[in-house]
């Protein structure tokens, strides 16, 4: 049960940041090298957890550094879907120039 809790918490947020970074920054002709790569990056961290835990090089080292650079993808990807959202409330009709409001 851990070890599927533990792999979702992984995925998911991987699959989110996928798809909202390939919708929003990448270009059409580039879409397949894009998720080659990040499918490469995604994959790594499980990969060299695999690895026996004797003498196992420097992979582990430069995957244990791809867990904060993916929280940190995610954070910011989350709050530019937030910005953007505000930006789409205010350019509604629901926003109009005449009236205040905080955001």
């Amino acid at each position: 049960m851990f070890h599927t809790i533990l792999t979702l918490a992984y995925i998911i947020p991987n699959i989110y940041i996928f798809l909202r970074l390939g919708k929003l920054f990448v270009n059409r002709e580039y879409r397949f090298y894009y998720a080659l790569v990040y499918l490469f990056t995604a994959v790594f961290f499980p990969l060299t957890n695999l690895l026996p835990a004797g003498d196992s090089g420097f992979l582990p080292i430069i995957a244990n550094y791809l867990l904060p650079y993916y929280l940190y993808l995610l954070l910011a990807v989350l709050l530019f879907d937030v910005f953007f959202s505000c930006q789409q409330v205010c350019q509604s009709n629901a926003c109009r120039k005449d009236e205040k409001y905080w955001f």
